[in-house]
């Protein structure tokens, strides 16, 4: 939680918005009550999994897996990680397509989340339905192999309104217990 300005906010949810003090919001989520002369006042409770109902234990870990954190744009070729990340988070304001570097970077097994800057992110994600079956003919043309080559892949994980900070942190920690795309889809659906 966060109190401050007689405010109680969810962690999850809050934003540093102002360089005032103080400063913070929650969007249109994640005020949980209001401090007042009798002390707190709790009017909602959070629903995700966190603290003790929580699945990871971090006690022994020492480092949290590499994951690298960047912003979609069109051209992005000039993007590049050296070393190899065990995950990327790509901001993205959903109006460009993937490019290929995110695309190699899930076939070699890079665990490859979306999110907005905002946080208002896609509700429903797109690795919850599974790919078409390949039956297209052998590419013929670059875009054929494109295309081929987008149904194949694995399919991103979308990081459910999520700040784009916040889902690094969440990749980072879901890292530590498994690298299958589906079941980090899950955390992030829960967490």
């Amino acid at each position: 939680m966060v109190v401050m300005d007689d405010r109680i906010l969810s962690a999850r949810e809050s934003r540093k918005m102002y360089q005032r003090t103080g400063g913070f919001s929650t969007g249109d989520m994640g005020m949980l009550g209001a401090v007042g002369g009798d002390g707190p006042a709790f009017f909602f409770a959070p629903v995700r999994r966190h603290g003790s109902t929580s699945e990871f234990d971090l006690s022994s870990i020492d480092t949290l897996p590499r994951v690298g954190l960047t912003y979609s744009y069109p051209r992005e070729a000039d993007i590049c990680f050296d070393p190899k990340p065990a995950g990327v988070v790509v901001a993205t304001t959903g109006m460009t397509r993937e490019s290929a570097v995110y695309r190699t970077l899930r076939s070699a097994g890079v665990v490859v989340v979306t999110a907005f800057p905002s946080g208002d992110n896609i509700t429903a994600s797109r690795y919850d339905a599974p790919p078409p079956a390949d039956t297209a003919r052998p590419p013929v043309t670059e875009r054929d192999s494109i295309m081929r080559a987008e149904r194949t892949a694995p399919r991103e994980v979308v990081a459910q309104h999520l700040l784009p900070q916040k889902a690094r942190i969440l990749l980072m920690v879901a890292l530590t217990r498994t690298r299958d795309p589906r079941e980090i889809q899950r955390m992030f659906r829960e967490y």
